[in-house]
């Protein structure tokens, strides 16, 4: 709905950080903690949503954020705002995407986005291979009420998981990406 805040419950780049560690250059305890959150279930999370009246929500994986996103925004028939500097990321995940490490699905959610996503020009390009990279086993991408969103993060902070408010739905369509 117009005026949601949106939340993420995990940090993007599994998909960075797993091809880094496949080709050898990936630095002691990054693909750890890859590992670590997509061995992370989703099920607290999801409860939680429930209980702080989620309005949406939908999982993050092989469509990367910003493929998930405009599905979330074409079926409510509103434009998700992400905020591109507000968007977690595993460690390592931003220094090997400026290194040009990507994966191929990252690519074809590029293609399949074009001209269906709006990226500010300031949005740095290590960032914004993020928001393509396709996930395993990502976190939840959730719209609720603004008063609600910064409880929801305590709360998710509080019982050990991550958790960002990340964006707002404002009216219109699509999916629009500020620096």
């Amino acid at each position: 709905r117009p005026g949601d805040a949106l939340v993420l419950t995990k940090p993007l780049g599994t998909g960075i950080v797993l091809t880094a560690a496949r080709d050898g250059v990936d630095a002691a305890g990054h693909a750890t903690a890859a590992e670590k959150s997509m061995l992370a279930l989703n099920r607290h999370a999801s409860h939680l949503a429930r209980e702080f009246e989620a309005h949406a929500m939908t999982d993050v994986t092989g469509f990367g954020l910003l493929g998930h996103a405009r599905e979330m925004a074409d079926r409510s028939e509103a434009c998700l705002v992400l905020s591109a500097a507000a968007v977690p990321a595993l460690p390592g995940a931003l220094e090997y995407a400026a290194q040009g490490i990507v994966t191929g699905g990252a690519g074809r959610n590029r293609e399949g986005l074009a001209g269906r996503v709006t990226v500010a020009p300031g949005v740095p390009e290590p960032v914004e291979h993020l928001l393509f990279d396709a996930q395993t086993s990502g976190g939840l991408l959730i719209a609720l009420a603004p008063e609600r969103a910064a409880a929801l993060v305590a709360r998710l902070h509080a019982d050990g998981l991550p958790g960002a408010v990340i964006g707002r739905v404002a009216p219109g369509t699509g999916v629009a990406v500020e620096a």
